[in-house]
């Protein structure tokens, strides 16, 4: 925690209408002196327009050099009705550390507000007829009051160009939360489509190939497109009759012969096995067109 977070807690808790605080207020304006963190006056003449002067501490090696000379803030507590330490956790151990007639405000744990661990002792009792206050402290304060007026301008600035800043950066975060989005319906869509190509690839039974086999599947998919699978078998049925027929017919054909030189219906028998297994590719193309011109010479009459 900050020294400017534990500023912010105690102006919180010293708020107008009934309190008007200052921070970094000296004894005069003349410089040279030492300021006090931060003092308030009580407004309320009901509450007897109490000074209270405070000193704030975040860090408990600033707080142990100043134990070692408390004296140095009693030029500024004389000019007060109270004082205060201000700290946050764990800056102080306990009470006893805190000098005789000061007040110890500290942090709660969740560092969100400010609570009293011990009350201070009225440095001086608060009369009917008040004393009043010595010019060289006046100026101090309205000096103080003064700042905050001229600076209230500036800070409307600020905050309305950090809260223009703000809307852009939360405009800028929102578009690239959508960018993300459809990032992620992309690489969900990529995902669900090597699934499809893995269980495609499966069911052919293509196993692993290399990149280079993607030409000879692309085109057999192709094929496979324009001609549909219906019209495939029904090509394979046909192709597997008109071998049946032929394989009859040379076999008639080939009775005539004491010793065929070419083994024609073996061929065939060889062909419609691959066929009906579903080994169809180039050889067998060239194996039939092979058995086509090797048995041409072999049919002429005897």
């Amino acid at each position: 925690m900050q020294t400017n977070d534990l500023w912010l807690l105690l102006r919180a808790k010293y708020a107008a209408p009934e309190w008007a605080i200052f921070r970094e207020v000296p004894a005069t304006t003349g410089g040279g002196s030492r300021s006090a963190d931060a003092i308030a006056m009580n407004l309320w003449p009901s509450r007897g327009l109490k000074i209270v002067g405070f000193e704030l501490k975040r860090d408990r090696r600033d707080w142990l050099r100043e134990l070692k000379d408390p004296e140095k803030a009693e030029a500024l507590a004389s000019l007060c009705d109270e004082w205060w330490l201000v700290t946050s956790q764990g800056v102080v151990k306990d009470e006893s550390e805190v000098p005789g007639p000061w007040g110890w405000l500290c942090t709660t744990k969740n560092g969100k507000a400010l609570r009293v661990k011990r009350k201070a002792t009225p440095l001086k009792p608060l009369k009917r007829k008040l004393e009043p206050i010595g010019r060289p402290f006046a100026a101090a304060l309205i000096r103080r009051a003064h700042e905050a007026m001229e600076s209230a301008p500036e800070r409307r600035a600020e905050y309305d160009r950090g809260f223009t800043e703000g809307q852009k950066i939360g405009a800028d975060k929102s578009d690239w939360a959508q960018e993300k989005r459809m990032l992620e319906q992309k690489v969900r869509a990529a995902e669900q489509e090597v699934g499809f190509y893995e269980e495609a690839k499966d069911k052919a039974g293509l196993g692993e190939f290399k990149s280079w086999d993607l030409p000879q599947i692309a085109e057999h998919v192709a094929m496979l497109r324009k001609c549909g699978p219906n019209r495939i078998a029904q090509s394979y049925r046909s192709l597997l009759r008109d071998l049946d027929y032929m394989r009859n017919g040379l076999t008639k054909a080939m009775a005539e012969y004491e010793n065929p030189p070419v083994d024609v219906v073996g061929e065939i028998d060889r062909i419609m096995e691959r066929i009906e297994a579903g080994d169809i590719d180039d050889d067998v193309i060239t194996i039939l067109t092979n058995l086509r011109t090797s048995a041409t010479p072999t049919l002429e009459a005897p």
